[in-house]
């Protein structure tokens, strides 16, 4: 018999993907480049590295050499087996041959900067390019592939046309209409989809987590097991999450005063873009929710306990055309990105709500 594989691979949802990488493991037909796109926080990047570290792990190395045996004896592998020093190595941050590559911190503002550069990629392929002293895999993962500039890009598909022996390249994105059609077919890649929010809920409930808090967690997730996972170590983001959600809702209530006045809160202390299209972006989630009450599916709403709420919001404000509302943010979050003044966005869409 040939030796056989426990795969400690503790994601939530995502099962065909993870069958068809494990397959890829087993098999010993793992492509040297993937692209993994879909929503933000539903797993991409926890599922990158456990493939990466997989493949450094000790045991998948002993598994090759008992598979290329003739042997009539079974032979069970853990992979990744999370104690070895590779794994332990991995763990800590440290493993030589793991590459992340993601957007910087610009040193000035402060805040991150809107491209990977072709700097970047170029100090990636140099690492890349260089042999690996413990003749190790080496994998490069790159979150956030649609910030890639066209010279990065241009750059990275020299690599894809000439890769190096035992290198795994792992692009990861929300945009995949945003990289080069050329990469992409060079890629093989997966799609990630929302975990349905029974997957999270049953995970949650069979980590013995209370039905009421599971279901709570679930809904606020909408999909991502990321969020939820993050909710389940801090309960006060999930307080967080309903108060800012309550406050949204007060916003639809206010006069042009009020309105003026939240506009004026978000933008103080000079928060950064990203953290603006953060906050419209809980704005449009609400709107969604309200939406939904309106026509009576409370099931699918995320802010479950602040459905009394939405209930008479809806009636107070039957003339608001909701969907409207919800392309007048879209419409901010662009004009955001453009480097539009803050002050103006947000006014302009308050006062228009």
């Amino acid at each position: 018999m040939s030796a056989q594989v426990e795969f400690v691979w503790p994601l939530i949802g995502h099962e065909k993907i993870k069958k068809f990488l494990q397959a890829g493991v087993t098999e010993r037909r793992l492509a040297q480049t993937y692209l993994f796109y879909g929503p933000e926080k539903v797993g991409k990047t926890t599922l990158a590295k456990y493939l990466a570290k997989t493949v450094f792990c000790k045991s998948f190395a002993e598994y090759n050499k008992l598979s290329n045996l003739l042997t009539d004896s079974a032979s069970l592998s853990t992979l990744p087996c999370g104690t070895c020093e590779s794994c332990q190595q991995f763990d800590r941050g440290i493993y030589p041959e793991f590459y992340l590559v993601e957007r910087e911190i610009n040193e000035k503002t402060e805040e991150l900067r809107q491209n990977i550069t072709i700097n970047q990629v170029r100090e990636l392929q140099n690492k890349l390019n260089k042999r690996s002293f413990s003749d190790s895999y080496k994998v490069a993962i790159i979150r956030g592939a649609e910030a890639l500039t066209k010279e990065a890009s241009n750059a990275l598909l020299k690599t894809l046309e000439e890769p190096t022996p035992k290198t795994i390249l792992i692009l990861l994105t929300t945009a995949r209409e945003m990289i080069l059609e050329t990469i992409q077919s060079r890629s093989q890649n997966l799609q990630f989809l929302p975990v349905t929010r029974n997957e999270i809920n049953t995970y949650l409930i069979s980590k013995g987590v209370a039905r009421s808090q599971a279901d709570e967690i679930a809904s606020l997730a909408q999909g991502r097991p990321t969020i939820a996972l993050k909710y389940l170590e801090n309960q006060d983001i999930v307080k967080e999450q309903m108060d800012g959600g309550q406050g949204w809702l007060e916003l639809l209530k206010q006069n042009n005063q009020g309105k003026l006045k939240a506009a004026e809160k978000m933008i103080q202390g000079k928060p950064s873009t990203d953290s603006l299209i953060k906050d419209l972006t809980s704005f449009s989630i609400i709107l969604r929710d309200l939406l939904l009450v309106q026509v009576g599916q409370l099931d699918l709403v995320t802010f479950r306990n602040l459905i009394p709420l939405m209930e008479q919001s809806v009636k107070e404000k039957v003339g608001l055309d909701l969907t409207k509302v919800l392309q007048r943010i879209e419409e901010a979050k662009v004009q955001l990105k453009q480097n539009v003044n803050a002050r103006l966005i947000l006014e302009n869409l308050f006062l228009n709500i």
